[in-house]
């Protein structure tokens, strides 16, 4: 994994996904992954940080993600004090906002525009793109 990607789907709650409509993207490079699951963290964290102004005045959030561990890693660490310093931060920034958080799990195939951008990185750098 080298990168990350998110889209902002904007629609009302309770309408159905297939009326969901693309308002927002962003796509950034990890600096050095330790591990998937710090991956996953790292990207959910920047996809808060990058679409703050979309859900700053909400009450809650839904956060889709293709990675069943994250929502259990989640589900578990906000029900028992997450004893890693990663687990605390991850729980810390995603509580700590006043705005509630749902994970929902979908399947990769149906997370087709996040992925091209989290890939993205992988075909700058082999075209010879650079930070400056």
């Amino acid at each position: 994994m080298e990168g990350w990607g998110v889209c902002k789907w904007k629609n009302k709650k309770g309408d159905p996904r297939n009326s969901e409509r693309v308002c927002a993207y962003a796509s950034g490079k990890f600096s050095p992954i330790k591990s998937t699951i710090d991956a996953e963290i790292h990207a959910v964290m920047k996809t808060l940080e990058a679409l703050k102004i979309y859900y700053i005045d909400k009450r809650e959030i839904l956060i889709r993600t293709d990675c069943q561990a994250i929502i259990s890693f989640f589900n578990k660490s906000t029900q028992n004090k997450p004893s890693r310093v990663r687990g605390m931060t991850f729980v810390d920034y995603i509580t700590g906002n006043g705005i509630e958080v749902q994970f929902e799990h979908i399947e990769g195939t149906s997370n087709i525009l996040a992925d091209s951008l989290s890939r993205l990185i992988n075909v700058l750098i082999n075209a010879g793109w650079k930070d400056e």
